[in-house]
């Protein structure tokens, strides 16, 4: 099945979860789902997908949609209006979707999208502005890349909690002050298996509890890095390429519990690495 037509999923007030993944499907109708007012989840997973459907949701507030499965497809651009597989909308109608056309428009509920596993190559500044309860953001395994990333393409969605954007074919090779200081509320960050070898002072927003950036080429430019993350628990910099360890590396981390340095090339640890973390457990 390559298209969900109009009318498959009509008049279902009482829909809750509605699983259309693993179904070969390249495009759905703008009206392939209609009256689904209930609709809490939605999976579209593992299809053809090349672009995010967002025709589908534009149209109507889906009031009590919270999350959306749309990984293992082929997404490449979530800035970009779904091309019709068929000639039926004539050019001029077409010419105005195009030009009101804003990216995730409708799903203002959504908490949860699940974008793993695409060909997703960047981030707008405005991808995710139409998400203001956005808490789970998964963009693992794409291929996006520190340059592709605008600076400013979280600004919109402060609330996140959950952000995973490891794996990304080795191509985040840095990352940014501030690149993530806008994300007041996030707590767990994944930057693993990516290409990462510097990471600029002030990266990260001091509400951060777990960060993961193992397997990638890290190595200590700045002593500052993730000095004073007050609510760091877990630190994760096994698999790296560090060599010397600042001796302020870790100033301010009081909460650290956990910290990986294991399969790095580090000859000596210097003795107050660990002063400000009186809670570490496991080193």
């Amino acid at each position: 099945m390559e298209v969900l037509e109009k009318g498959s999923f009509n008049n279902h007030p009482q829909l809750k979860r509605l699983r259309l993944h693993n179904q070969n499907l390249r495009y759905m109708h703008s009206d392939s789902i209609h009256n689904a007012s209930e609709l809490v989840e939605i999976y579209i997973s593992g299809n053809r997908f090349t672009e995010f459907p967002h025709n589908v949701f534009e149209m109507r507030n889906w009031e009590r949609l919270l999350t959306v499965h749309a990984d293992n497809c082929q997404i490449t651009d979530l800035n970009k209006y779904p091309d019709p597989i068929y000639n039926t909308i004539q050019w001029q109608e077409w010419q105005r979707l195009l030009r009101d056309f804003v990216p995730f428009k409708g799903l203002t509920a959504v908490q949860t999208l699940f974008l793993q596993n695409n060909m997703i190559g960047s981030l707008e500044v405005d991808t995710f502005c139409q998400m203001p309860n956005l808490q789970t953001l998964n963009l693992n395994a794409n291929i996006l890349t520190s340059e592709s990333i605008h600076y400013q393409c979280f600004v919109c969605v402060p609330q996140i909690l959950y952000l995973d954007m490891g794996n990304n074919r080795n191509q985040i090779a840095y990352v940014r002050s501030h690149d993530f200081t806008c994300l007041i509320s996030l707590s767990q960050l994944h930057m693993t298996s990516n290409n990462i070898y510097v990471i600029e002072r002030e990266a990260f927003p001091v509400s951060i509890t777990l960060l993961y950036i193992g397997s990638n080429k890290f190595n200590f430019k700045h002593n500052t890095t993730f000095t004073n993350l007050t609510a760091l628990t877990h630190l994760d910099l096994n698999n790296n390429m560090i060599d010397n360890v600042p001796r302020n590396a870790f100033h301010g981390l009081s909460s650290l519990r956990w910290l990986g340095l294991q399969s790095n090339r580090i000859p000596l640890v210097p003795y107050e690495m660990l002063l400000d973390s009186p809670s570490i457990q496991s080193l």
